[in-house]
């Protein structure tokens, strides 16, 4: 599978494995009807849907960029409810798009609700804890991963673009929000610690998650039987 470039993130080669590592990762989560939300052009909304062999697939955004005649898509404000029904999708992604929202509660009740019982939410996001926002904030510098203004803040240069980053969660934070909506953790990492080589930030990775640059869920919304056993378990 050709991988191309049109995930602005990192330097090309970063990008071309973190996207390999993605694709394998969904590929063992077949999905008949999938959703990418803030899928773009759907370059990436099609190899997620070859990985996970959908049959339906959709997507979502603020506004119709895809040319991509096998994608049902619409256009909608992801800070607003989903045009979906409930207990639709077997899968849900979101590749960088919560960091965009301002209403990031009710993107996730919102996920929550049209996901099936048993279904799958996949998030890559940016991580504010990442070491090198850690070392800039030592230095009295604001990361440059949220912008409280449409200027950019030195010692970068610019403006921040139509879509900036408005809600950029921790990753311990971001486990914690996502518990909250009901979501059961699969699995959790990070990964890519800037300048290092991709592989060996990767490694850093596994050991310290708190310090990758990206973020990376893989969530499940419970069963009917498992949301009954945990309710039975909560004390009144």
């Amino acid at each position: 599978m050709k991988i191309n470039s049109c995930w602005p993130i990192g330097n090309f080669n970063t990008t071309q494995l973190d996207r390999q590592l993605l694709l394998k990762r969904l590929s063992s989560f077949p999905a008949n009807k999938f959703l990418d939300t803030g899928a773009g052009n759907g370059q990436l909304t099609v190899f997620i849907a070859e990985a996970v062999q959908a049959q339906e697939i959709h997507a979502v955004d603020i506004q119709n960029i895809c040319s991509k005649p096998e994608i049902k898509f619409n256009v909608s404000d992801l800070n607003q409810p989903l045009p979906y029904p409930d207990n639709y999708f077997d899968l849900v992604t979101s590749i960088h798009t919560i960091e965009h929202l301002y209403d990031t509660d009710l993107y996730l009740e919102e996920i929550y609700r049209i996901l099936k019982p048993g279904g799958y939410l996949f998030i890559d996001t940016v991580n504010l804890a990442a070491l090198h926002y850690r070392l800039m904030l030592l230095l009295g510098y604001q990361p440059n991963c949220l912008a409280p203004s449409r200027w950019q803040i030195n010692p970068f240069k610019g403006d921040h673009g139509d879509h900036p980053h408005k809600s950029v969660f921790t990753f311990k934070a971001l486990i914690q929000v996502v518990k909250k909506h009901g979501f059961l953790i699969s699995h959790a990492n990070s990964h890519t610690i800037y300048p290092l080589p991709f592989l060996l930030g990767y490694w850093l990775c596994s050991i310290w998650p708190n310090i990758g640059l990206f973020s990376h869920l893989v969530l499940h919304k419970p069963t009917q039987q498992a949301s009954s056993e945990l309710s039975a378990a909560i004390p009144e």
